[in-house]
């Protein structure tokens, strides 16, 4: 038997990412809703049980947000933004923004980019439009560590992970653009996927501490 389906209504279009609370019983959405008098839904907080709408008054800048990932340990929450920035907020009502600390030095520029604490809260990685891993500091913002794809045909990093399990392993994607007219020669650490109207190129980086 299959459970029961709610439903959560808002007036968008397109949902871009969807960010559970370690507790289960709120969660965060990332909406495409941005216009030049109001960007009071582009990320929206969510009762899970009842479906009702907690707060839609959180980000007031108007970008709009591909990617929400929350603290492993404190109660933050951090949203990638198209302003080539990240935002920091608490997890804890009414979700106020950091107007102090934001995380800025690589680009975003309308690609769907990806971002993820460690499993120990110390840091911050992210990807770009440019081809390149951002590692910052989360006490200070402050970018402790930058990786370069090299190639033409590498565009842009869209997702970023780390391995929980073993210490100083982070598996990326980025884009790889055919039309380069590069030879792409595959390693035992790659894996190339057609995702039909580009190609992404999964690759595991080790990283020394």
């Amino acid at each position: 038997m299959l459970p029961a389906i709610k439903e959560y209504k808002a007036a968008v279009q397109q949902t871009l990412d969807i960010m559970f609370l370690p507790e289960g019983k709120e969660f965060f959405t990332s909406t495409d809703v941005v216009s030049q008098d109001s960007a009071d839904r582009t990320i929206m907080a969510w009762d899970f049980q009842t479906g009702a709408k907690i707060s839609n008054q959180i980000f007031h800048e108007r970008y709009t947000c591909p990617c929400l990932t929350h603290h492993p340990k404190d109660s933050i929450f951090v949203a990638q933004t198209n302003g080539n920035y990240m935002a920091l907020f608490s997890s804890l009502r009414p979700y106020r923004i950091n107007k102090r600390k934001r995380y800025e030095g690589h680009k975003v520029e309308g690609f769907a980019v990806g971002c993820e604490f460690s499993p120990d809260g110390t840091l911050l990685v992210t990807g770009s439009s440019e081809g390149k891993v951002f590692f910052y500091s989360y006490h200070t913002s402050r970018i402790v560590r930058m990786l370069s794809a090299h190639g033409p045909h590498l565009e842009s990093f869209v997702l970023t992970t780390l391995n929980e399990h073993q210490h100083g392993v982070v598996a990326v994607m980025f884009e790889y653009n055919p039309k380069a007219r590069v030879p792409f020669h595959t390693h035992p650490w790659c894996k190339l996927v057609d995702s039909g109207q580009s190609y992404f190129l999964v690759s595991v980086l080790i990283i020394l501490s």
